[in-house]
């Protein structure tokens, strides 16, 4: 069997096959473990309900996909204020640095005199 060995990050090496027979070969081998799927769908016969619960899952999913993108948009908006307020409170931090700076560079060349 001709394969070619691909290295990801770390150590790890995944053997990219090279011919059909290798790919059936480890087509064989997978186990697809449906014991933890609700017995609702195990029992599924006919197509027509299979595609039908396919349907049904899909609105779902659809639902909770729009659910999320009504959700996502205020919290978009908040991030956006956010980084605005940040922004000016680091501006003002700035100021109030280079105010003191200044304030204390005019006062540091006035000496007072020390009385005798």
């Amino acid at each position: 069997m001709n394969s070619e060995s691909v290295t990801t990050s770390g150590s790890d090496s995944v053997s990219i096959p090279q011919n059909s027979q290798e790919i059936y070969e480890r087509e064989e081998r997978i186990v697809v473990d449906y014991s933890n799927q609700p017995d609702k769908y195990k029992n599924l016969l006919v197509s027509d309900e299979i595609r039908r619960e396919g349907d049904l899952l899909e609105r779902r999913v659809n639902e909770l996909s729009h659910t999320v993108q009504h959700i996502k948009s205020p919290n978009i908006q908040f991030e956006k204020a956010r980084a605005k307020t940040k922004k000016a409170q680091q501006a003002f931090e700035r100021m109030n640095l280079e105010a003191e700076r200044f304030g204390n560079h005019a006062v540091h060349h006035v000496q007072i005199p020390e009385a005798e």
